[in-house]
């Protein structure tokens, strides 16, 4: 029998910012850039909204109002912990909405169940492998829909994707994809340690929801819908992210059975418990980059934690400190564009100018929280450039991380006084091909001589016989992960196993914090300029055509999904010379 705790899990991407319309008359909409510091960039075309998908899609539920089985949806929490004209709570210095709903519910974790990537996917691991369909979905649903699972098991229903898109409490609770309770009620048990890695969370029976404030003033929440809010410092702990972004899946073998050793599909927590970040001065957890304690303008955020359920503010409540933006924003910009695009499919709940703020706030991140590039030693000569391009990476993980999709490359162009190009590395197209990539692997350089030659930060999977593969069950080994390495990264680490570099051997200028490319550039003409873009896509071109080859419904609604978004890489980082 497979275990559905071991089997498989998917997409946990991070992003996003969204406000919530007025319900009761009480919430505000701030629902755009602004609100956040930050402009919808307009060379993002986001915009092919509701066209229709042919052939059938799998049910994608509304967000209701439930409360059973110990569990409650978004929209009851809201009642007290969405931002109110009426109240003063959950507001920054300067007076802008952060309440916990509003900036939670456009992000990848609220509409984790309906993200049609993961769908996909999910569907294409069912194809593959169609004996083991109950315990894929189980174990993908447990990170994607983690109350709905709760919920099957405390009424003794056997969770699936069926149970997930029925109307009714498991269905409701499903919906609401990674939802107040599904963080707030885990408890400390285990947490850090092995049991607790691929979606082993255990959440409270007993109604008890965890915050990091000492003496909550529990009586409003017990009186109104039974839970009790509990102190507790783990609801602040890597350790808690962890749960679900420390993930080993089960490998299939072509001739029968399962392999031994479980493959490590995504790694986050433990690459950052092997950096600078994990203890002492430079400690920072996952809540302090993706729930930013500060406003948008570096203040440290002080303000009450709820309000009365018809608008106005609680007497006894008084302001707290910490408090984290609930942005859990990542890298992910193009699955909020089919959020978009495809209302009528998928049902996110917020605005278009709500979700087009979720698209800004991962390029925000990328620009200025993630990596940046240098040119150094450049040397211009008549027919020949040389010269070094240093990647820094900045997170406190590897860069890309987690779903292994996900990729970064290295564009660059030596020019002449008139601007004519006359060497390039990593031109893409409109349709974010890398030009030359013909579906294979570019290995890890340590010098580009030719242009053909292009430096992709990536993972690659192989299966047991070493061939190149999408297929999640099918992974055993990596083939290469040139993903660049947090700062303090050591090879004698004990998590070294999970963390470790693949095809990087002999270059002696990757290491933790960043890599550095030589380029030796010949041609012909006299270069008189250096531009170099760091550029990064969440679902890589290569990595989606294979997963495009599944003949599913929900893989090829996606398919059409995609290809009516914006697919241009986003520009990480840029330098140019002189």
């Amino acid at each position: 029998m497979i275990r559905p705790h071991a089997v498989f899990g998917l997409l946990m991407a991070t992003t996003q910012f969204l406000a919530c319309d007025g319900q009761q008359g009480m919430r505000h909409n701030s629902g755009n850039g602004a609100d956040i510091g930050l402009d919808v960039l307009p060379e993002y075309d986001i915009g092919h909204p509701d066209v229709a998908i042919s052939g059938e899609v799998s049910r994608y539920l509304p967000v209701t109002r439930e409360e059973s089985h110990g569990l409650a949806t978004s929209l009851v929490c809201s009642d007290c912990h969405a931002t109110s004209t009426s109240s003063s709570a959950m507001k920054d210095a300067a007076g802008r909405p952060i309440g916990q709903f509003d900036l939670w519910q456009s992000t990848m974790k609220a509409n984790s169940y309906r993200d049609p990537f993961f769908r996909a996917v999910m569907s294409a691991e069912v194809h593959r492998n169609p004996e083991a369909q109950e315990a894929i979905e189980q174990t993908c649903l447990r990170c994607h829909a983690p109350a709905g699972t709760v919920a099957a098991e405390r009424s003794g229903t056997p969770m699936s994707l069926e149970a997930a898109t029925v109307q009714g409490t498991v269905g409701a609770h499903a919906a609401d994809g990674v939802n107040c309770v599904a963080c707030h009620a885990i408890m400390d048990v285990n947490l850090g340690t092995e049991a607790s890695y691929s979606a082993g969370w255990q959440l409270d029976a007993d109604k008890r929801v965890f915050g990091p404030h000492a003496s909550p003033f529990t009586m409003p929440m017990q009186n109104r819908i039974g839970f009790t809010p509990v102190a507790s410092d783990h609801i602040s702990s890597s350790e808690l992210c962890a749960t679900c972004h420390t993930l080993h899946t089960a490998t299939f073998l072509p001739e029968g059975g399962i392999a031994e050793e479980k493959f490590p599909e995504q790694t986050p927590y433990l690459e950052w418990k092997n950096s600078i970040f994990a203890s002492g001065d430079t400690e920072q957890t996952c809540q302090d980059c993706h729930m930013p304690t500060t406003d948008v303008d570096g203040n440290v955020i002080s303000t009450k934690l709820a309000h009365k359920p018809d608008g106005g503010d609680f007497p006894p409540v008084n302001a707290r400190s910490p408090y984290g933006r609930h942005l859990l924003v990542g890298g992910n910009i193009w699955v909020p564009q089919i959020f978009k695009n495809e209302r009528a499919t998928l049902g996110p709940v917020g605005s278009d100018a709500a979700i087009d703020a979720t698209i800004v706030a991962p390029l925000d991140q990328l620009q200025n929280r993630t990596a940046r590039v240098s040119i150094e030693e450049p040397v211009l000569n008549a027919g020949r450039a040389s010269f070094a391009v240093a990647v820094e990476n900045l997170a406190g993980h590897k860069f890309p991380t987690a779903y292994p999709s996900r990729r970064a490359w290295l564009h660059i162009k030596v020019m002449d006084a008139g601007g004519a190009t006359l060497w390039e590395s990593g031109a893409y197209t409109d349709a974010g091909d890398i030009v030359g990539d013909d579906g294979g692997t570019f290995p890890h350089a340590q010098t580009l001589n030719d242009a053909s030659q292009v430096q992709v930060y990536e993972a690659v999977l192989g299966d047991v016989d070493g061939n190149q593969t999408v297929a999640l069950l099918r992974a055993h080994q990596y083939l290469k992960d040139n993903r660049l390495l947090p700062k303090g990264w050591r090879a004698d680490h004990e998590d070294i196993g999970d963390t470790q570099s693949v095809g990087v051997d002999g270059d002696p200028t990757f290491v933790g914090g960043g890599d550095t490319t030589l380029v030796d550039a010949v041609f012909e003409g006299t270069p008189t300029s250096i531009e170099v873009e760091l550029l990064y896509q969440s679902l890589g071109n290569r990595w989606l055509r294979d997963l495009f080859d599944v003949p599913t419904a929900d893989v090829q609604a996606f398919k059409q999904m995609w290809e009516r978004i914006d697919r241009r890489p986003a520009v990480v980082s840029s330098v140019s010379y002189p």
